[in-house]
């Protein structure tokens, strides 16, 4: 799942707020008890808020990667692309390019990953500590649906691409026909290995100018969209 710019930034801010406020009390007071107060409560916030920032280092990382990819491809970043029951489903990453439009799925996991292309669900494990997590592949093909029903293009030009953290030990078994599997420093070789011309420049343009228009202009449509896209959510898990 994308972070997403806004949230990259409170985020950061967040961490320097914390920052800022424990280094300025620890100047004025030099009480050992509170100073060991204060690195206590400084290390259960960066606990909590963890998970979090290790999505905003993944996102870095794939972003920093996409934007050396060169001038034939164009990279949209958290975009809500709208299905056809009038909700949105939220795409991670969107490259396109003559040789097919990349829609990618990053996945911010630790540990040994286990699955199946067909299962619906894959196994993590971290520290003998397993956990279940939603396939994916099928979760990206409901991207991918989208993306190309929105485009009105063919399926056999989008390319699924599921990239994990270098942290993840991807065990998963068999050759994948419907995704490519990889982790981000192989990501580039992934993406480059598609070198066949399926594309033409005038459909090119086209797709990229229907994609820009779904960049979110401002803070108030933003905080709308991402409301109504989490209530999806909420409800489509409530569900399942």
């Amino acid at each position: 799942m994308c972070i997403g710019r806004e949230n990259m930034k409170i985020i950061g801010s967040t961490i320097l707020i914390i920052i800022g406020f424990m280094a300025t009390i620890m100047l004025l007071t030099r009480s050992p008890a509170l100073m060991l107060l204060l690195l206590i409560i400084g290390a259960i916030l960066l606990k909590l808020m963890k998970p979090s920032l290790k999505g905003y280092l993944g996102e870095w990382y794939v972003n920093y990667k996409l934007k050396r990819l060169g001038d034939m491809y164009t990279v949209f970043h958290d975009l809500y692309v709208p299905t056809i029951n009038g909700k949105t489903t939220q795409v991670d990453h969107i490259v396109t390019s003559p040789f097919g439009i990349y829609v990618i799925e990053t996945k911010n996991y630790s540990g040994w990953i286990y699955g199946k292309e067909y299962q619906k669900y894959w196994t993590q494990v971290l520290y003998k500590r397993k956990e279940r997590l939603y396939n994916p592949i099928r979760q990206n093909y409901g991207h991918v649906r989208a993306v190309t029903k929105f485009l009105q293009l063919n399926e056999g030009k989008l390319h699924s691409i599921i990239v994990f953290s270098t942290k993840a030990k991807l065990k998963v078994k068999g050759h994948f026909t419907s995704a490519h599997v990889t982790t981000i420093p192989k990501l580039m070789k992934v993406i480059k290995s598609f070198d066949h011309y399926i594309i033409s420049d005038y459909e090119l343009k086209k797709i990229n100018k229907t994609l820009e228009n779904l960049k979110i202009k401002g803070k108030k449509e933003r905080y709308f969209i991402k409301k109504n896209h989490r209530k999806e959510v909420r409800r489509k898990r409530k569900f399942s």
